[in-house]
């Protein structure tokens, strides 16, 4: 579905066609589902470059925007280890819409990679929410990503991969938790809109 879904949306016989406003909704409904919105957007470009234009750029910055904007709307502001977050597009984004930072949930993936890049102090504060600039009340979650080597491996040998990694070394200071990123009564917030957005330069 998602691929014939993006070749209608963004066809590859359209030289140019990497951002597009259209937007494919996927639904599903039931009694005992949530009244919840899950918006998936694409990555913020810094840059235009061989594969997007300008006019991508601002196409993603408008569709962004559009649901940052809301007061209604949770940022899941994710960033990756792998480069400095300091002038990381989404957490830019986080501060202009939500300057108080009570609406936004900051991730970092591939934790591994900061102390490659001399990092690793720098990253283990802003996810334990030292960092003035990007404090948020609903918190910092830090996720290992699997590598290429990593494909063939059960979710048993994952799971204890990730337990060794964050045991062991610096980010042994993070708590081993997994629990309710936003928990809400039905009575008093009868709906939410949670806006996914990532960092990642494509």
């Amino acid at each position: 579905m998602m691929r014939d879904a993006t070749e209608l949306i963004a066809p590859r016989n359209i030289p140019g066609r990497f951002a597009a406003r259209d937007i494919l909704v996927v639904e599903k409904n039931g009694p005992e589902m949530p009244l919840l919105t899950l918006v998936d957007l694409p990555g913020l470009v810094r840059v235009a470059n061989r594969d997007q234009s300008d006019a991508d750029i601002q196409t993603i910055e408008a569709l962004s925007d559009r649901y940052m904007k809301s007061s209604r709307t949770i940022i899941l502001a994710v960033v990756g280890g792998n480069n400095d977050y300091v002038q990381a597009p989404i957490l830019k984004k986080a501060r202009q819409f939500d300057p108080k930072g009570s609406r936004t949930i900051g991730v970092l993936t591939k934790p591994d990679m900061t102390e490659r890049i001399g990092l690793e102090d720098k990253f283990i504060e802003l996810v334990t929410n030292k960092d003035p600039e990007n404090h948020f009340k609903l918190g910092w979650y830090v996720l290992l990503n699997p590598g290429p080597a990593d494909d063939w491996f059960t979710p048993e040998e994952r799971l204890r991969k990730e337990t060794e990694f964050f045991t062991r070394g610096k980010w042994a200071v993070l708590p081993l938790r997994i629990g309710e990123l936003v928990r809400s009564d039905r009575s008093s917030a009868p709906s939410y809109s949670a806006t996914l957005a990532s960092t990642s330069s494509l």
